[in-house]
């Protein structure tokens, strides 16, 4: 039996640190859907930035410079640019703002992953329309990174976002955190939101 001796107030703060004194990393990742299993590396720079590069299925490419972000899907020959509206929470850690907006966040215990011992909590959505009916974060003790993200859609299929191999990278560069579209790509421009 696990207790929990730490309040979602102390994780979020413990996360911030985290963030704040890393600055940035380099890690594999493992993307699951029913059905269906994606993989490839992932970079992240705090605060707001992140990248994933697909190898499984091969090419395809999910980018956010903090106010951008960009989906590339070359099966299809397309890219998608979003204005975002504000922070992102993305399961690596991009945004604690954006967390604490969008989740009402409660401590769920601990746990192992992959060998590491976790804090787990549970985020349920503000807003019904938020995506997820609920999530679960795991969050490494030892650094304050998300290393897993359970999430039940509201069809009741649950996604799993994984992410190993950890290596901190503090300087990574703004660049690596912009997109620039192959020139085939037909391009789709704030195709999930308007930004208003």
């Amino acid at each position: 039996m696990f207790l929990w001796a730490i309040s979602a107030e102390e994780l979020i703060n413990f996360m911030q640190e985290s963030f704040d004194s890393i600055g940035g990393y380099t890690a594999d990742f493992v993307e699951i859907h029913p059905g269906y299993t994606y993989r490839g590396t992932i970079r992240v720079k705090f605060p707001g930035r992140f990248r994933l590069d697909y190898k499984i299925p091969g090419g395809r490419t999910i980018v956010c410079d903090g106010r951008t972000l960009w989906i590339y899907l070359p099966s299809l020959k397309l890219a998608g640019e979003q204005k975002l509206k504000g922070d992102v929470f993305f399961s690596g850690g991009a945004s604690l703002i954006a967390l604490r907006k969008t989740y009402n966040i409660s401590p769920a215990g601990e746990s192992i992953v992959d060998g590491k011992n976790c804090w787990v909590a549970l985020l349920t959505p503000k807003d019904p329309s938020a995506g997820f009916k609920k999530m679960k974060i795991y969050v490494l003790k030892d650094m304050g990174i998300p290393v897993k993200t359970e999430g039940e859609t509201a069809r009741g299929s649950t996604l799993i976002f994984l992410i190993k191999n950890i290596k901190k990278t503090p300087n990574l560069p703004n660049d690596a955190f912009r997109f620039y579209p192959p020139a085939e790509a037909q391009m789709l421009y704030d195709p999930f939101f308007t930004v208003r």
